[in-house]
């Protein structure tokens, strides 16, 4: 009875000393115990191919509308601080400042607002009206040596250039506009041409005309149509900034500029993409967010790579290398191939991965075990069992983790001289490629010594007369 107790005593000694030698690692470890995530699944949810393609056209709308209102409300803005008319896509919005157009129609009311587009200038023909800036002007009674130009068979042509896209503006009109000089929409009546090529556009608002008496009038005079007053300058045509357009797309540009000039609205067009592109881009946040929740479960071996939801979300895929090391490490040998497929995308694990999975095993996996091993003789204890049976308990698994950890340090230097020997072999191959690419190519001499034969034989004969002075 006495040496029962004996033993008795010892066992228990032995296990208390375990207890303590394992609480360190059992605190650093408790989080892996207690930690529980809440996973959303349906953020996880796969979405059908409908919902993603028009996730897509939603992005690539929403982009494509704040690049657009942001360069255009840029451009206006640009404009309109060096007092030029907001543009854009060479369209111009120009407002009639006098009535003298009004006899070509409602458009041309004073105070209206009109739409011109960017001309070349050189096409430009008697009968055109166009919007010009009053500055580089001559004035018709200089005696300025100009010469006729005959446009009856002229075609108007369009140009634009990449800034006057934007809105930009050649130097000649943003100088008369840093001037304030007066823009004027009026009707093309001659054309002129000066020594150095430019041309020189003499104008008239078509509702110009001059007066003549006429006593039976309030005012005493009535407009003479047959005497119309035309303008008494010729205008360069750097002045000029465009043609007037009257076409739908003319109307289309106009409504943008406009609309766009109206800094409110602009503000509410950015909002409404940039909330939608928000969102999106939230969605694809929260979905991040369980994925690595679901990497962290498990690392910490709450789940299992395998399982449905993982492999779906190829959560695997998306770790990092020291992740999938210790993922890897969880498998036993049987699942280690489908553990390799699931963590990286060409199904082979990296070179040293045998290494790591090993050591995991030798220092790891025996302090998790051990620490399982002591809570069960805690639960036993607990219950009552008889501590002398609890003692033998914990000795046996001990002995079984003892041989594991042989096992595995003789497995891991096994692999540890295949690891060298695999190596050493591909040092030695590479070494033999080099040798192969450095030695000269043996086609190519038998080429040479073909082509000189008559040389080569006579390099022979003194060879081998060489070879049998030696002999001699």
């Amino acid at each position: 009875m006495a040496e029962e107790e004996k033993v008795l005593n010892i066992n228990v000694k032995e296990d208390d000393s375990v207890k303590r030698a394992i609480e360190d690692v059992a605190r650093r470890l408790q989080g892996k115990y207690t930690k529980k995530r809440k996973i959303n699944e349906k953020l996880l949810a796969p979405r059908s191919k409908w919902l993603r393609a028009l996730t897509i056209i939603l992005n690539i709308l929403c982009i494509t509308v704040i690049v657009c209102a942001t360069t255009v409300f840029v451009s206006i803005v640009s404009a309109k601080a060096q007092n030029i008319p907001p543009s854009f896509g060479g369209y111009t919005m120009c407002e009639i400042a006098s009535p003298s157009m009004e006899a070509e129609g409602e458009a041309f009311k004073k105070g209206n607002v009109v739409t011109v587009r960017n001309v070349d200038t050189k096409t430009l023909k008697i009968g055109d009206i166009i919007a010009y800036y009053y500055y580089d002007t001559v004035n018709v009674t200089d005696g300025q040596s100009f010469f006729p130009v005959d446009t009856s068979d002229f075609e108007t042509k369009y140009s634009l250039t990449f800034a006057e896209f934007f809105g930009g503006k050649n130097d000649s009109i943003k100088e008369a506009a840093s001037k304030k000089a007066s823009r004027i929409f009026h009707k093309i009546v001659d054309v002129r041409e000066d020594e150095n090529g430019t041309r020189w556009f003499r104008t008239w608002g078509v509702s110009n005309y001059a007066t003549k008496d006429d006593p039976n009038s309030e005012d005493g005079t009535i407009i003479d149509y047959d005497n119309p007053l035309y303008d008494n300058w010729y205008v360069s045509e750097d002045m000029v900034f465009g043609i007037y357009d009257n076409s739908s797309a003319g109307g289309f540009f106009s409504g943008l500029v406009k609309t766009f000039s109206n800094g409110g609205l602009v503000i509410i067009i950015l909002l409404v993409p940039l909330c939608i592109v928000g969102l999106i881009i939230m969605l694809g946040f929260l979905k991040d967010i369980q994925i690595y929740k679901l990497q962290l479960d498990v690392i910490e071996e709450k789940r299992k790579i395998t399982d449905s939801i993982c492999v779906k979300n190829k959560v695997g895929l998306k770790m990092d290398n020291k992740s999938k090391y210790k993922v890897l490490a969880q498998a036993d040998d049987v699942d280690k191939n489908e553990y390799i497929s699931l963590l990286w995308e060409d199904g082979k694990a990296p070179r040293g991965i045998k290494k790591y999975c090993l050591r995991k095993k030798m220092y790891l996996k025996p302090v998790e075990k051990l620490l399982k091993v002591n809570r069960e003789c805690e639960r036993r204890l607990k219950k009552g069992e008889d501590p002398l049976l609890v003692a033998n308990y914990y000795t046996k698994e001990k002995e079984k983790l003892q041989k594991e950890q042989l096992e595995f340090e003789r497995q891991f230097r096994s692999w540890m001289r295949e690891d060298r020997k695999d190596l050493k072999q591909l040092k030695q191959e590479q070494k033999a490629e080099n040798k192969n690419s450095l030695k000269p190519d043996k086609t190519n001499k038998s080429t040479v010594t073909n082509a000189g034969e008559n040389s080569s034989q006579v390099k022979v004969d003194k060879n081998s007369s060489a070879n049998v002075g030696d002999k001699k």
